[in-house]
């Protein structure tokens, strides 16, 4: 049977949990933390960085970076990151991504469930 990992998508932090053996177990990152930055950002090569890769980019080129995006689900708007454009959306999608490939390490299987969380106030549509 293939696991079903639990997502806390977070506005500032990500977190990706699985149940073993009758308990939730958060799952660590390839950083070895349990937290993942729930932030992107675009490498001067050209490569999407997820999470404290790209909180340490926040710092130095924030202008190649994206945080706090959570809060424009649902919107129209997009975020030009390293001249790169990206709906909050596209952004998720990064953060999820990499939580899954986590999850994949730590448990050594595919991953093709999850459940993910949403905060209470969003609508249909931000869901």
């Amino acid at each position: 049977m293939t696991p079903i990992i639990g997502i806390d998508l977070g506005t500032s932090n990500s977190l990706c949990a699985v149940f073993e053996n009758g308990q939730p177990k958060l799952i660590p990152n390839a950083h070895g933390s349990v937290i993942t930055p729930s932030i992107i950002s675009i490498s001067a090569d050209d490569r999407v960085l997820v999470g404290s890769a790209a909180k340490e980019t926040r710092v130095t080129q924030p202008e190649r970076c994206a945080w706090v995006f959570k809060r424009l689900m649902g919107t129209d708007r997009k975020v030009e990151i390293g001249g790169h454009v990206f709906s909050a959306t596209e952004m998720s999608s990064l953060v999820l991504q990499s939580l899954k490939q986590d999850a994949e390490a730590y448990l050594g299987v595919e991953v093709h469930d999850a459940i993910i969380t949403v905060p209470a106030y969003f609508n249909d549509h931000q869901r």
